[in-house]
């Protein structure tokens, strides 16, 4: 899937890659809920709680459009997007009024066919030095423990955390995915790691689960 936009000047463009050495990253948003265990929580030298984030579309707005500010100001280095067709239908998914049942939704996503496609295309964009440092966003527990055993399956080693794991099984888990000796490549999540800088040398983030925020897709 592509995405064709017009840009009233082309000097605006965002591009691929970092534009310079020292280039930093910064978290744009409301820093709740969702961050702990991040990189981002550990240099602000404090804990936050777990859980999903909250949703507040007025903020949302707020900072779409700081975002194309930005960009038009030339402050934001650009990265790769790539946006994948799969067959989950999501209107045969129960609605609660607050979000998707969360069953029917694990079972949806939790499908070789949509597996194999995640993980036929991940093998496609190789970094250039060093290993796979991939981050992939699941919908609950089930989903994240399925997905990391179908990544498996397909020789692409995989661990998995959730807001129940503790301070030091994250620790354990983010050095193995930065260390490019040891073969974990992919490390699948569920409420934590949610927003923020978790992993400096990451070389992938993988959203495999829908989202309401345009913070958290973006």
């Amino acid at each position: 899937m592509g995405i064709v936009g017009l840009l009233d000047d082309g000097a605006s463009r965002v591009g691929p890659g970092f534009r310079a050495d020292g280039n930093t990253v910064v978290l744009v948003g409301q820093a709740g809920s969702g961050l702990a265990g991040s990189e981002y929580a550990r240099l602000a030298g404090h804990a936050a709680e777990d859980g999903p984030p909250t949703i507040d579309l007025e903020r949302e707005a707020r900072v779409q459009a700081f975002i194309r500010e930005a960009i038009e100001r030339g402050l934001l280095a650009p990265f790769h997007y790539y946006a994948l067709y799969d067959d989950a239908d999501y209107s045969e998914v129960g609605w609660t009024g607050t979000g998707y049942d969360e069953a029917e939704l694990e079972a949806a996503l939790s499908q070789d066919t949509r597996a194999e496609l995640i993980c036929r295309n991940l093998k496609r964009f190789q970094p250039v030095d060093g290993k796979r440092k991939c981050i992939a966003f699941c919908s609950n527990v089930g989903h994240a423990k399925w997905m990391a055993v179908a990544f498996g399956r397909r020789e692409l080693p995989a661990a998995w955390l959730d807001g129940s794991s503790s301070n030091e099984e994250r620790a354990s888990v983010l050095a193995r995915l930065e260390d490019d000796d040891d073969p974990l490549e992919i490390v699948c999540v569920v409420d934590i790691l949610n927003e923020g800088i978790d992993v400096p040398s990451l070389t992938h983030v993988l959203m495999l689960r829908p989202t309401l925020s345009f913070t958290v897709f973006i």
